[in-house]
This record gives structure tokens, sequence and C-alpha cells, in this order.
């Protein structure tokens, strides 16, 4: 699986996400975000996934966004008497 950022959908999958986050505009809720994540396989047997963002502003979008996914699984993990730990661990310096 190779990382890109696209803002046209291509691919059928990304053609889905995309039209979630048109429900989503279409929502009269306030201050809606909304992160979708989808996983599949493709005829070669690779493991694929897309990721939409709705609500998000494309300058810290990505980072707002993996926080409140934190936040939603360490409340998960809460609820069911577990705690989730993020334990930083040293790695090359990103280029």
């Amino acid at each position: 699986m190779t990382a890109r950022r696209d803002l046209e959908p291509e691919t059928p999958a990304a053609k889905l996400a995309a039209a979630m986050m048109e429900v989503c505009d279409d929502s009269d809720l306030p201050g809606l975000r909304a992160i979708v994540m989808l996983h599949y396989e493709n005829p070669d047997d690779e493991l694929n996934a897309v990721t939409a963002l709705h609500g998000y502003d494309h300058e810290d979008g990505d980072t707002a966004a993996i926080t409140d996914l934190f936040l939603y699984l360490r409340s998960i993990f809460e609820a069911n008497g577990k705690t989730m730990l993020l334990v930083p661990m040293q790695g090359p310096s990103p280029s």
C-alpha cells in the first residue's frame, strides 16, 4: 500500500468515501466532523485503504483528526475497563 493524498477520488473505494462525505455535507448537525476509513482487498490480494476526513481544515486537519481518533479509541478502551497507552518510540527523524 502506498500512501498518497488525493483531493479528487479516483478509485471505487475513494468514490464511496467521497459519497459518504457528501452525506455529511448535507447534514444539519453543527460542527460535524467525520473520519471514514475503508479497508478492502484488491484483485492482487493487496490490502488497500482509503481515509476521508470531513469538517477538518486542510492546514491541520490530519493532526486534529488523529487526535480525535486517539481520544475516541481511548474512550472505547476505558468503557471496556482497559487502559490505552501511547508510547513514543525513538526512530529516524522525518526528512
